[in-house]
């Protein structure tokens, strides 16, 4: 008696198919035929408009993530960019307007004081 690879009933020695699941128990040697898109290229264009248009790399990232995995990439990277850059400029705006407006609060605060 042998056993079926797809559900693990056991099968009779001569059996072509499984009778509980159906499969077949021969093994084919069919090729294995890769998709692959030839049109999936990194593409500096979307990098570019991830980094402007965040919301549109994000939604893009997500549809193109397992179709076109080197195009999402490319809206992963400037989705990326875009991040650092925001957040470096956002600290650098920040420290520039604590220094720059710090005099006046201590303007302001000593009158009330």
């Amino acid at each position: 008696m042998k056993y079926c690879a797809h559900c693990g009933a056991e099968i009779n020695d001569e059996a072509v198919v499984c009778v509980k699941c159906g499969c077949s128990t021969t093994k084919t040697d069919l090729p294995v035929v890769n998709k692959v898109n030839t049109l999936d290229v990194p593409s500096a264009g979307w990098a570019v408009l991830s980094f402007f248009f965040t919301w549109l790399g994000a939604i893009m990232f997500l549809v193109w993530r397992k179709s076109s995995p080197q195009k999402a990439n490319s809206c992963a990277q400037g989705l990326a960019i875009a991040t650092i850059v925001s957040a470096v400029f956002s600290t650098i705006v920040s420290i520039v307007w604590f220094f720059v407006f710090a005099t006046y609060f201590d303007d302001i605060f000593s009158y009330f004081l």
